[in-house]
């Protein structure tokens, strides 16, 4: 299998992941007794936090990987 495949591979994993736990977020939030909003966390920051992993992983395992292949 070819590091791209590899890497794409990868990818769609975390991206399946991500949805995962957007699903679970807001199962967990519908379930969760009356609170102030202000004790939840952002769904945006959370988010972000996720992509920014995403491409943190990306960067430091495949992207250098796949510059020296091509």
């Amino acid at each position: 299998m070819s590091m791209s495949k590899v890497a794409v591979n990868f990818y769609d994993k975390i991206s399946a992941l991500e949805r995962e736990v957007q699903k679970l977020k807001t199962q967990a939030f519908f379930a969760l007794p009356s609170r102030s909003a202000s004790e939840l966390y952002p769904m945006k920051e959370i988010t972000r936090a996720l992509k920014r992993t995403r491409d943190n992983i990306w960067r430091s395992r495949y992207a250098k990987k796949s510059a020296r292949v091509s």
